[in-house]
Formats: C-alpha cells, structure tokens, sequence
C-alpha cells in the first residue's frame, strides 16, 4: 500500500476520479472527502466515507497528510433503499387515479402528487399549508375547514365529500379522506390523505332518486286518474239518473191524473187526453234522453235541425210548470219576437235550458216564497256583433259569490249540499258545441244569472 499502491484496493470504476481529486487536495492543500467503494480481501466492496486533512509546521506549510477510511454501506444503502422507496411511492402516488397529499401533525400541507395539481392548475407555492382553500367551493369551504380542524386537533380520521374547481373553472364532487400517521409513542406525526372522484357515483345517485321520484309520480298519477274515472263513472250514473228522473216523474204524475180521471164520472176526455198527452211527450224526451247518453259513449251521429228557441223555452217551461208551482215561483217570460232560429240539436238544447231554471228553482228554495222569480229572456244580437241569439235565466235566489263564479263551470265543483257538480259543467259543454257560450254574473246577494249565447247559422259538433 506503499506510496500510491492503495489504487489496488479501489474499485476500477471509481479509480481515477478519486486519483485525480486527491490529486488536487494535496497540490492546493485543501482538506479532502469522498465517497467510494474498496474492495476486502474475500473480493467483495463496502462503500466508505473517506477524509483527508493537511498537517501544517509553524511556516504554514503542508508537512503531511493524515487520512480517515470510516465504513458507510449501511447507511448509504439505506439512503438508497430510502430514495428508492420515495421513488416508487412518487411512481405510485403520481399515477394512482386519486389525489393525494400529506401534511404535518398540525395539518400544514406539504406535498401534493401529479394529479392533484394537474386538475387543479395549480402549484406547490399556491397549494401549501391552508392554500387549498382556494380551489373548493365557496359554498362548502368553511364547512370543510371546520370539519377538518377538530381532526387535525383530535387526531380522528377525517371523511367528507364536496365539490372542488378545476383549472377550467367547472367543479366535480370528491369524496376526500385522511388517516393519522402515528409514532411508536401513538403521536401523530403526519396525515395522509386523498380525493376521490365520485362525480359519476353522485350523478347516478340524483339520477336514481329522481327516476324514483318520477316513478312515484307517476304511480300517484295513475292511481288519480283511476280514482278520476270512478268517479266519473260515479258522476255520469248519477247525472244519467238526474237527466231521466225528471220525465219519469212527469210520466208517473201523469199517467196517476189520468186514473184520476178515469175513475171519475162523468169523464172529462178533455183533461183526460191532456194528462196522456204530456205522458207521451215525456216518454218522448225520456227516449231523446236516452238517445243522447247513446251518442255520448257510443258513435252515433247528431241529428241536426233548425230550432225555434221561443218554443224551445216555452216547452221547458211548461215541462217544469209543476215544480215552478210547488216552489211558488212567479215567472216571467220575455220572449224577443222575429227572433232568428239556431241550427243544431233541439234535445241537448232544451237539456240546457232545462238544467238552467232547474238550478234557479232549486237555488231559490233558500228565500222566502213571496219573493222568489223567474225571469227568461230571448234576445238577438246586433249583427255587427256576430248575430247570435241570446237566452238569460235570472232568478231571485241568494246569489253565487263572485270569487266562486268561474269555477262554477268546472266538473265536481257544486253550490249545492247535494250537487254532482256536473249539470253546469254539461250544460257548457252542450253550448260550446253548437259554437256557443256560457256564462254567470252575480253580486252574490242578489240573485244570479246565467246567459247562453248561441250564434246563428252554426251547426252542431258531433
């Protein structure tokens, strides 16, 4: 070893560098250190750190070297073993699909991997310590913050899910978490911590509880409209009934009068021909009726003809005299002269009418007898304004409430304790299809009236 013989025992390819190093300590007389392998006398290599410091007489001058060996492989493979490990977690940290961070026992963030700042366009400078504030939405942040602290300062782990901005401005939803790294004494010293994107989880899930939502509507609706068409099954039984119960009872009044009569001697033919006569009319309109419920749910065609509303209105009129008398009901007939007959159909027409003054016979039933009137008016319209021909039904009744009065017209909706709710709405329907309208007007005090106007030369819908 002699001299320069130590080069035996260095690694060849580490040799000359060291040569050349110490070289140029011992020419300029500054201290020298470096690291390399040296090989034992069984052939194998152990790294060491190796020192070397000038001796210096009084003059200043370099008189000898005194050199150190000292045997670091342990040490320098741990720190190889060390950087090899950061250098795979980096590897796996970098391309693992979260987020991931650490931070100190306090929470202080130190370190962020790839993907982090990838979809956050941000930095190391931006991002440290309690700088990620600054990419979480404003509306979740300081519930965030608040929830993350009183982990940092009780050192349980920490979960939430929210939004964060990325660097195109959108936001996506994270489920973020962070576990306490703890000393063998059980202190934390750091967290680890992560984001996860469940944006499409959370989607899906709204998705979900809306599909639901809509299914449970949907459900709810179905079972509305079954509850609907019971009871407009309901409904139209009972107006059937409504509508054929009338001329029923002309038919059971009448034919009782003409027992009556028959019983009687001398007979009276007259009255006797009378009472079966209104037994026939009724018979008839009970046999229109019945055709019209046939139209209703079944395809056949509306017979359309011209009707003279004048006689229409006075046929009505002496259809229902028994119960105008038996309410004592004072009526008024104005009936317009040269008034211009409607096309359409006579049957449903006087139905319409009919339900008219039946409800005002029935709404006055609630004032006193001596003041209890009914008036029904025909009318034609200006022919500037459309040549129509007007019917009013006015009684003296108690009025509709006027809040009440344009809902009056809707199916179900009724005045009355007992009221289907349909005769108005079917007396509407009727007049819209000769081309009509209907309509109410009250002070809801004093009586109420009801107008149908009904234009000339239109024919029925069917």
């Amino acid at each position: 070893m002699q001299g320069w013989g130590w080069q035996k025992v260095h690694h060849p390819e580490h040799v000359n560098r060291v040569v050349k190093r110490i070289r140029q300590c011992f020419e300029t007389g500054t201290p020298w250190e470096d690291t390399f392998p040296l090989r034992s006398k069984d052939g194998t290599y152990r790294w060491f750190l190796s020192r070397a410091l000038p001796i210096r007489d009084e003059a200043g001058d370099v008189i000898r070297w005194f050199g150190t060996n000292t045997d670091v492989t342990e040490q320098i493979e741990a720190e190889q073993a060390l950087r090899q490990s950061e250098a795979r977690f980096r590897e796996l940290a970098d391309n693992m699909s979260q987020f991931a961070w650490t931070a100190d026992a306090h929470g202080w963030r130190y370190w962020y991997n790839k993907r982090w700042y990838d979809y956050t366009g941000t930095t190391l400078e931006e991002m440290r310590g309690w700088g990620w504030q600054k990419v979480h939405d404003p509306e979740h942040v300081n519930r965030v913050v608040k929830r993350i602290k009183e982990s940092f300062e009780t050192g349980v782990a920490w979960e939430d899910t929210f939004p964060l901005r990325s660097k195109d401005g959108t936001y996506r939803w994270f489920l973020s978490r962070a576990l306490p790294i703890r000393n063998e004494g059980g202190e934390v010293v750091r967290w680890f911590g992560t984001n996860t994107d469940v944006t499409e989880q959370i989607e899906a899930e709204n998705a979900l509880r809306e599909s639901e939502a809509r299914l449970v509507r949907a459900n709810s609706m179905l079972e509305r409209e079954r509850d609907n068409k019971l009871m407009t099954l309901q409904a139209a039984m009972t107006s059937i009934s409504h509508e054929i119960k009338q001329p029923l009872g002309a038919i059971t009044l009448n034919a009782e009068a003409a027992q009556a009569l028959l019983a009687n001697a001398p007979l009276d033919l007259e009255e006797t021909r009378a009472a079966l006569k209104d037994v026939l009319d009724a018979t008839h309109r009970l046999d229109q009726i019945l055709s019209n419920i046939r139209h209703v749910f079944g395809k056949g065609q509306i017979r359309k003809e011209s009707v003279d509303i004048n006689e229409l209105v006075v046929e009505t009129l002496r259809l229902l005299r028994g119960a105008l008398a038996d309410h004592s009901i004072e009526v008024t007939a104005e009936l317009a002269s040269d008034l211009p007959w409607v096309t359409g159909h006579r049957i449903q027409l006087q139905e319409a009418i009919l339900n008219l003054v039946h409800n005002a016979v029935e709404a006055m039933a609630a004032v006193e007898a001596n003041r209890r009137s009914l008036k029904v008016r025909t009318s034609a319209t200006d022919p500037e304004h459309g040549k129509a021909v007007l019917i009013d039904v006015e009684d003296s009744g108690p009025g509709i409430d006027p809040d009440r009065l344009s809902s009056i017209f809707d199916t179900f909706v009724t005045t009355k304790e007992h009221g289907t709710g349909l005769g108005l709405p079917i007396c509407r329907t009727i007049i819209e299809h000769h081309g009509g309208e209907l309509t109410a007007s009250s002070d809801g005090k004093s009586g109420a009236l009801l107008r149908i106007v009904l234009p000339i030369g239109e024919t029925v819908t069917s």
